[in-house]
């Protein structure tokens, strides 16, 4: 990250994921928020145009260049959008409006409770756990709505069955 803003600000950036076959979840909401506000000074380029087309793939279902904006879901159909994730061990990219605007508050309220249905089918989250992590998530989205000087904030979480762990990020890009 660093070095990335050290480079002179009419200098372009290309971000070469070419030979990518995997990067960690907990890499890649920070790596798309850093290209995100970059590319708000400069134009920033992010190549993956390899031969792994399965990391192809799971960058675009996990929105990964700007993230699953709930307000663009035609209809507010959040159901039927993140009902395509049931089966995986992911999320999209949320990248959810985070003002105390009545509309922005009411997007939010939907698709969190549609989201929050969908962590619980992939992780078959019950009892305390359940209201544990329904509790982090929530005071972690409104941390950002009350505090936060952005209008936007993100979440990601990828389950690891393997490891019997989840990762949850929730950001903003306030610096």
């Amino acid at each position: 990250m660093v070095q990335i803003r050290n480079v002179a600000p009419s200098e372009d950036i290309e971000l070469d994921m070419t030979n990518c076959s995997f990067l960690n979840p907990f890499f890649l909401l920070p790596f798309m928020l850093l290209a995100i506000e970059e590319g708000k000074k400069r134009e920033i380029t992010i190549r993956n145009n390899g031969t792994n087309h399965a990391f192809r793939n799971y960058l675009n279902l996990i929105s990964f260049e700007r993230g699953l904006q709930p307000e663009t879901i035609a209809g507010e159909d959040y159901e039927s959008v993140l009902n395509h994730y049931s089966n995986k061990n992911y999320i999209p990219i949320i990248n959810f409006p985070a003002t105390r605007s009545h509309s922005d508050t009411i997007i939010r309220d939907k698709f969190m409770s549609v989201l929050n249905n969908l962590l619980i089918r992939q992780l078959n989250l019950r009892g305390r756990f359940l209201t544990g992590i329904m509790y982090l998530l929530d005071e972690a989205i409104n941390n950002i709505v009350d505090h936060s000087k952005e209008n936007r904030g993100f979440i990601s979480a990828q389950f690891f069955p393997s490891k019997n762990f989840i990762d949850i990020y929730v950001a903003d890009t306030e610096i």
